[in-house]
């Protein structure tokens, strides 16, 4: 049985996370978006780098006990399944079609009529780290009862857990809430039980 681990707030860890912060802010890099194919995020990942390709796949810290030898194994997983990001040297000649033919990639986001792909912010991808470092390091979730319209809260499914979003319906009776999110500098409609989510600011 997997469980999920917080990870301590050290001072190495926010080295870390402050490098990687000044990484998706730095000029001259262009970051995307890449969809793999099914269960192949870490092949995606060792083949972009091999590459020479900047990639990150954010992921969520678990364990696995094992029931008759007790033994804990690593279990951590993709934070965002099936998705993660790569920046493009520019400077260094390096352009997308680098990324599209790596083994485990399927395709590169894109919400153009050209297919180009979708440059994700720099501000945005500073939110997107400092959501990820409170995914590793917050457990305490609380299940959203009621709320208003406009107010805010979190996602916590698997596919956009750390994104914030707005809330613009609430269905108390279905026990579902309607909302906006920005992601990847996109606005995007999203819909959600009130125990995949959890309030913020309250």
């Amino acid at each position: 049985m997997s469980k999920l681990q917080q990870i301590p707030v050290t001072r190495a860890l926010m080295a870390d996370y402050g490098l990687l912060k000044q990484l998706v802010g730095c000029a001259g890099i262009d970051w995307i978006v890449i969809r793999t194919n099914p269960a192949c995020e870490m092949r995606a990942l060792e083949s972009l780098r091999a590459a020479g390709l900047i990639a990150w796949l954010p992921m969520v810290s678990e364990t696995r006990k094992h029931g008759r030898s007790k033994t804990i194994s690593d279990a951590s997983r993709p934070l965002c399944t099936r998705y993660l990001f790569v920046g493009l040297d520019r400077m260094g000649g390096k352009d997308s079609n680098l990324a599209r033919v790596c083994d485990g990639v399927e395709k590169i986001l894109s919400f153009h009529l050209d297919s180009r792909p979708h440059i994700v912010p720099k501000a945005q991808m500073a939110v997107i780290v400092d959501q990820v470092r409170k995914a590793q390091t917050n457990r305490k979730y609380e299940e959203l009862q009621g709320f208003d319209i406009g107010s805010k809260f979190m996602l916590l499914t698997d596919a956009f857990k750390g994104f914030e979003a707005t809330v613009t319906a609430y269905d108390a009776a279905k026990g579902m809430v309607t909302g906006t999110a920005l992601m990847l500098g996109q606005e995007v409609p999203v819909v959600a039980p009130v125990d995949k989510i959890r309030a913020v600011g309250r």
